[in-house]
């Protein structure tokens, strides 16, 4: 077997080379050597991307990327049915969206051949949409592929989630397309958060947290320029940058007291409403409407 493989491979199976993958995945090499650490990764991989089992439908799928990846393995002879994988990694109920497996490979298609794509988009809480886009590149947050792709209306780059794409029909490449977008994808990825970025949520973000909250944050990446002082009280002062304000609020939501905002100004004037209307909405009576303590607060 050519290339050998390395020592600590003292058995080794050979693997298949996949033929007539279209213009997708053009592999040519043979796939010959898998570690235990590979193997492994293969399953937790399939558990993340799992979305959650209906109750009482019968043949119901894991989703597309869970599908694809349990058969891989069970082609490279490791079914957890026989034991030699346990299947030991689960995920919880918050799975990525159900979407159309034809519609991320018709994505993936154009980006690969320089395609455009006409879709139809339905927004949250929006009618559908049709859009006309050039494909940049596609990227899982949290499991769930969102869409990078320069908006021939809009004239700038956007995402699309693909579980809300309702169909995809081929275009030929759009003129005028910017250079460099996927550089900018990238940067937009890596000042993020969640997934959700854009020109109007960047910003620079200053944090103080709690000694019992620097144990679960020390070692994240919450974003670009990230600058970490710890305090004398066990707590720490954290700055970055980012382009997700809107996902960094939800989940600050979720981190309660532990973390205090100190800047920017509009993210800490959001906290300090948001946190009395929440408080607000449990001060009121028993049965009294949330109707009411909205309108209370606004």
């Amino acid at each position: 077997m050519q290339p050998q493989p390395p020592s600590e491979f003292h058995r080794y199976r050979t693997f298949y080379r996949i033929i007539g993958a279209e213009d997708l995945i053009p592999i040519t090499a043979n796939l010959v050597f898998l570690s235990e650490m590979e193997a492994l990764a293969l399953v937790a991989a399939r558990a993340v991307l799992a979305t959650p089992i209906t109750p009482g439908v019968k043949d119901s799928k894991a989703g597309p990327l869970a599908d694809a990846l349990d058969t891989l393995i069970r082609r490279l002879g490791l079914n957890a049915k026989d034991g030699r994988i346990p299947d030991i990694l689960a995920v919880t109920q918050a799975a990525p969206e159900p979407y159309e497996p034809a519609h991320l490979l018709a994505i993936l298609r154009a980006i690969r051949l320089r395609d455009a794509v006409e879709m139809q988009y339905h927004s949250l809480g929006k009618p559908v949409k049709t859009v006309l886009a050039q494909p940049i590149q596609v990227a899982l947050v949290e499991g769930e592929p969102y869409l990078w792709a320069w908006d021939s209306e809009a004239k700038k780059l956007k995402n699309y989630k693909v579980a809300r794409i309702e169909s995809v029909i081929r275009r030929d490449e759009l003129p005028g397309v910017p250079s460099g977008l996927d550089a900018e994808v990238r940067g937009n990825l890596s000042a993020g958060f969640r997934g959700v970025s854009g020109p109007g949520q960047r910003g620079r973000v200053v944090l103080r947290l709690t000694a019992t909250a620097v144990p679960h944050l020390r070692h994240r990446k919450l974003g670009g320029s990230l600058d970490w002082k710890d305090l004398p009280d066990g707590g720490a002062r954290v700055a970055f940058n980012t382009s997700g304000m809107e996902a960094i609020r939800h989940w600050l939501l979720q981190c309660g007291g532990e973390i205090v905002v100190e800047s920017p100004a509009p993210l800490v004037a959001w906290f300090a409403a948001e946190t009395e209307r929440m408080a607000l909405a449990y001060r009121q009576p028993a049965g009294q409407s949330r109707a009411t303590v909205v309108t209370a607060s606004d």
